[in-house]
């Protein structure tokens, strides 16, 4: 068995890692590992024992990537929703409770 997601990387991207290894390089950052479907999602790679796919990207690639997802969700107005933790009202005023 392999691990966590970065020997998982590790063992796909060896190409990648043979050529920049885990050095900091003066742009892009070192490599880090990436998932998909993303982990913020419901089938994401935060969710254990399901199939997702993982890559090894430069560090600032997946930030900027990061940055410009959070911004879809703002966006769009994608609210976190879990019953356990999720109050009634949320504070946004799109937020709609459904009753039976």
């Amino acid at each position: 068995m392999l691990g966590s997601t970065g020997n998982y990387c590790k063992y796909y991207n060896k190409d990648l890692y043979l050529k920049y290894g885990n050095k900091q390089l003066v742009d892009n950052g070192a490599l880090q590992c990436d998932e998909y479907p993303f982990a913020s999602t419901e089938q994401g790679a935060a969710i254990d024992k399901i199939n997702y796919s993982v890559r090894a990207v430069f560090t600032s690639h997946n930030r900027e990537h990061g940055k410009a997802l959070q911004a879809f969700y703002g966006e769009y107005r994608l609210i976190t929703y879990d019953p356990d933790k999720t109050p009634t009202k949320v504070g946004d005023p799109f937020w709609v409770k459904i009753v039976d």
